[in-house]
Formats: structure tokens, sequence, C-alpha cells
């Protein structure tokens, strides 16, 4: 583990944290410093597209210098002699609630942290391209990319170079998840180690962070303890699956905890709007949910509350221009609206877009829990959660309270048939990634499972009794649950799709033995440039002279692509597979065996992959 990232981030987090809430209501001592960490990661990525936009380099050490500006002068403020004599430490209130979230979180974060470095590489796609984009950031502090390329529709002639680009998840994607490990990246020697670690810190992290919302939303500590119990066992609720929607659920628990804060302080809504800036610049889809997620807890309010609701509603508006400074600056960048929907992949799809793992799910793909499950977004729910949750729904239309004083669970219903809608995409004409939204469905479940926990206990008035069957209830959840998403996260998952054969991808693992940043080129365009980046070496795939040299390599001599190269301060070149795919057989072996007949290369590992080669 690498202490100085880490430690970087808890301070970065923390000071922007305090200082994002040195101006608004606070509430006690312990969970405020729980708040300080949790608003400090919601108003991150808006902080740094607002950077971008005035062009201030993406670098961590101005993003710490913002972030200790106040800290540090309430600190000097408080060496003066007169404010020693008069200082007074708070005292941490280290309760039952505040140790058992705390367990939880660990829990997770061991469950995160052993499946993500059970295995060497990424897993999956995903990862490996949002390693390029995290590269990126991390190297030129900057969240455009170089040149701009349009849609085939708008540019024929770059056909290549459209395809493979630059960037997949950057430039028209939205920065905020990548922004935050090239940050990182920036004082971490391994990319790989960054992405792995951090990601599983930052899903465990929302454990935590839900558990401040459900108590500040239900006003009951021992309901919210209760729904983050529920959230922590739920299969569906996300995997260390390294992918932009891991942020999503774990920036909308401090941006609707931001929201609840305003019915106490209206200085709150400052805070919800930077946290909705972030949410809107961190993946296209899910912003989309949130936004519905959003309508229905404002139209609420509203109904209740009309003067909480303009701050509510207005904090949300103001967020919305906030990710102005990314989406407006793009509709700039690419010429229109519909340029920049072609690019992302929109096109002319409106809402009703397909997912890879969307499909008709049936009641057991609710109901059962399973142990082999998708790694991404993973269906399923488990029998004894089901049953809390449908007791929990049934507790709120048995309540005897009025309606005005539970507009949680009428918020909570409302996402409920949200979710169930998005989640059941593929039945309807309108659709949006259906198999993605079984992450927000986990949080009302979640929610209605807590409530389903306190109404069963309710029922006895024995403490005995109560405890032996809150711990039936544990059990229960334990084993149709947590068991199975224990052993879907902590399972050998996947490389990807992108690797020609399993001696490609032993092969590609043994540059680990290099040393982390060493500069290795691979001599035909592919995904292996992302596996490169994925696996802590560097390569440049944002230079266009490079990317026009490799796209003509069949033309060059030998000496002609060692004179490129070296003059790249490049260490190692690559000839492999993918090289056979595009230029057959006997061009491969030809370019094989002129490489090593001369003194221009030095081959130092052949295997049925590739042959790499060092470049004298």
């Amino acid at each position: 583990m690498e202490i100085v990232p880490l430690l970087f981030f808890i301070v970065l987090l923390y000071c922007l944290g305090y200082t994002a809430t040195s101006f608004v209501k606070k509430p006690e001592p312990f969970e405020l410093y729980l708040v300080h960490f949790m608003i400090g990661l919601a108003v991150l990525p808006i902080l740094t597209v607002l950077l971008n936009l005035f062009r201030i380099p993406i670098s961590w050490w101005i993003l710490l210098f913002i972030a200790i500006i106040k800290p540090a002068w309430d600190v000097s403020k408080l060496i003066r002699p007169k404010s020693i004599q008069s200082l007074t430490l708070q005292r941490i209130n280290w309760n039952l609630s505040t140790i058992i979230i705390i367990l939880l979180f660990i829990i997770t974060f061991y469950m995160y942290h052993k499946g993500a470095f059970s295995y060497p590489y990424l897993e999956d796609d995903d990862p490996w391209g949002h390693a390029v984009a995290m590269k990126y950031i991390a190297l030129e502090r900057d969240l455009f990319q170089p040149n701009i390329f349009l849609p085939k529709e708008f540019d024929p002639n770059n056909r290549l170079r459209q395809e493979l680009g630059y960037f997949h998840y950057l430039d028209p994607y939205p920065p905020g998840y990548d922004v935050i490990f090239g940050i990182l990246h920036q004082l971490s020697s391994s990319l790989n180690w960054t992405i792995k670690f951090f990601n599983a810190l930052i899903i465990s992290l929302g454990i935590i962070f839900f558990y401040l919302f459900a108590k500040e939303f239900t006003q009951s500590t021992k309901l919210a303890l209760a729904a983050a119990f529920a959230l922590f066992s739920i299969p569906s609720y996300l995997t260390h699956f390294i992918w932009a929607h891991a942020l999503i659920p774990t920036l909308m628990f401090p941006a609707f905890y931001a929201m609840e804060r305003i019915k106490t302080d209206k200085n709150w809504w400052i805070i919800a709007a930077l946290a909705t800036g972030s949410m809107l610049v961190i993946q296209t889809d899910q912003s989309i949910k949130f936004g519905a997620f959003f309508i229905i807890y404002g139209l609420v309010t509203l109904f209740f509350s009309k003067k909480t609701a303009i701050y509510t509603i207005g904090a949300g508006l103001i967020g919305l221009v906030l990710s102005m400074a990314w989406w407006g600056a793009l509709i700039a960048r690419y010429g229109g609206i519909s340029n920049l929907a072609l690019k992302l992949g929109y096109g002319n799809r409106g809402l009703n877009i397909a997912g890879t793992a969307d499909r008709a799910y049936t009641v057991s793909d609710f109901f059962i829990a399973k142990s082999q499950n998708l790694i991404n977004n993973p269906t399923g729910i488990g029998i004894a959660l089901s049953i809390l949750a449908l007791v929990g729904l049934i507790a709120i239309f048995l309540q005897k309270k009025p309606w005005k004083d539970s507009q949680w669970a009428i918020i909570t219903l409302g996402w409920l048939l949200l979710t169930l809608f998005l989640v059941n995409g593929a039945r309807f004409p309108i659709r949006l990634f259906p198999f993605r939204s079984w992450m927000l469905l986990a949080i009302p479940i979640s929610l209605l499972a807590g409530l389903g926990i306190l109404f069963i206990l309710n029922v006895f008035s024995d403490k005995k009794l109560k405890i032996g069957i809150l711990t039936l209830i544990i059990i229960a959840v334990f084993f149709t649950s947590f068991v199975q998403k224990y052993a879907v996260n902590t399972a050998q998952w996947s490389p990807g799709g992108s690797w020609n054969s399993n001696e490609e991808l032993s092969a590609y693992l043994s540059l680990l033995q290099l040393p982390p940043e060493a500069r290795v080129v691979t001599l035909a365009r592919s995904n292996h440039e992302s596996h490169l980046i994925g696996l802590d070496k560097l390569i440049c795939t944002y230079c266009d002279d490079e990317f026009d040299f490799r796209e003509n390599i069949e033309n060059k001599t030998t000496l002609e692509i060692y004179s490129f190269f070296k003059g790249k301060w490049y260490e190692y070149v690559i000839l492999d597979a993918e090289y056979a795919k595009i230029y057959g057989m006997n061009a491969t072996n030809q370019r094989l065996k002129k490489m090593a007949e001369g003194d221009l290369f030095t081959p130092i590992l052949q295997t049925q992959g590739m042959v790499l080669f060092k470049i004298n």
C-alpha cells in the first residue's frame, strides 16, 4: 500500500468538506467528521471541472492548496495565546451505531480489496479504458483531449482515428470519476494499484454515506443503521468493478443529505448545488436517472413545504448550471448538441437505449441471490431482504402518524416505483440501460428493509426476545444475500474480451517485471495500448505523430522504427498477435527476423503471445 496518496486523499477530502460546511449549521461532533469526508468527495468532481474550464491545471498541489486555505486560517486563529487558553476539545460520542457502521465499512472494504487484488490485471474491458483517461489526466493535468474527432457523419476522412481515437472515457464522456484517480496517480507510482485500491475505498465509503443520509432522511438512527445493514448485504448494490457508475450512488447520498439539511439551515442549498453539479459530470445515463430521483424528491418536498422546496429545487437548478462548465463547453467544442449526442453514442436513439446485459427479469431474479452473477452490476436482492422490504412496505401503509410526518416514506415509495420501472425497462418501449439500474433499486429496497426490521422488532416487548429475533434476521440476511455477494466480489474475474488468447495475456502480465512507468510501445495500434497503461507502463495514446507512424508501420524499415521510437525515449517495443491479425503472419515473421538480426533491438522475452524487444 502506498501511504502518500492515501494521506493526500484523507487530507484533501476532509479539508474540502471542512471548507464547504464552514458556513452552515453543523451536525453532532463525530458525525461532523464523517460529513466532512462525505462532502469533500461530493464537491471534488465539480471543483475540478470548474478549474478546467478556466484552464487551471488539475494538479494535486493546486487542489490541496485550495482545500487547506480555510482550515489553515482557522488553525492559525486557534494557536494565538488567547485562543489557546479558551480552547476546549469536543468529545467524540463513540456510540454503538457509530461502531457498527464503521465495522460494516471495514468488512465491505476488505471484501472489495480482496477481490480487486486477487488478480494482477484489470477486469473486463471498461477499467482498461478508464485507465487511459486517468493516465492522461495525471500527466497533462487537463480534462479536454488535445483534438476533437467528430463522428463519421461529420468527418469521414478520419475513419481509423475516430474508431480508435484518444479516449473512450474522456471528452466528451464526463470526467468526474476519472479525474479523482488521475489526481491520486500524480502521487502514486502505480496506476494499477491506485485504481484498484481507491475504487474499493470509495465504494465502501458509500456505506457510511448512506447511513448519514438515511439518518437525516428518516430522522431515526435505528432505521438508518438497519437500512445500512441491508445495503451492506444486498448483492445488487455495486461490486468492486471499475467504472464511472461506481461513483453514482456513492455521491447521491451526500447530495440528498445536503438537501435534507436545508430543513435545518437554508445555507445547505449551496452544498446541495455543488453536490448536484458533481452528480451531473460523472456519467451520462445515470445523471438522467439521478434527475428522476431528484424530481420525485423535489415534488414531494414542494407538496409539504414550499419554503424548503424553493431552496431544494433551486439547488438542483444551480447544480445543473454548474454542470454546464463541462456540458456547455462540450457543446461549443463539438459544434452543437446533435454532434455531441452522436459522439457520446446516443445518436437518434432517444430514451430507448439497451445495455449489453439487459433482459426481461423474472421473479427469481429479484428474490434469489446468486453466487455467480454479473460483475459490473449484479442482479438479485435475496429472500430475507425481499421479505423484510415487503414488511417495510406494509408498515408504511399501517402507520398511524400523518403522512406529512413521513415525507421520507412517500419519497422512498416514489423511488421504488421509479427503479422497478428502470430495472424492467426491457419490457417497455422506454428504457435506459436497465441492468445498470439494479444499484439504484438497492437504495429504496434497503430503506424499506430497514423499516421492516424495526417493524418486526417492535412487535415484541421482551428485550431478550428482540435480541433473538434480530439475531435470526441477521443470520437469514447473511446467508441469503451477503454470502452470495461476497462470493461474487472475491471471485476471479475475466480480463476482458479484447485479448487474443490466454498466452497473450500471460505475456503482457510478464511486463509487470519491468519497472513502473517503463516506456513500452506496440508496433500495431490496438487495445493493447490501454492494457499497457493498466499494467503500469507508459505509452502516449494521444500523440498524433506516433499514431500516424504506427498506422503505416508496415511500410517502415527497421532503422526507421528504431530511430523514431528511440527519439521518443521508448525503452521497449512489442511485436504481438495483434500485428499478425492486421498484417498477416508472413509480414510478422519478416518483421521479427529483421528486428532480431541487427544490433538495434534485443529480444528479451519471447512467448506465444508476443516478442518484447529492448531498444538498444
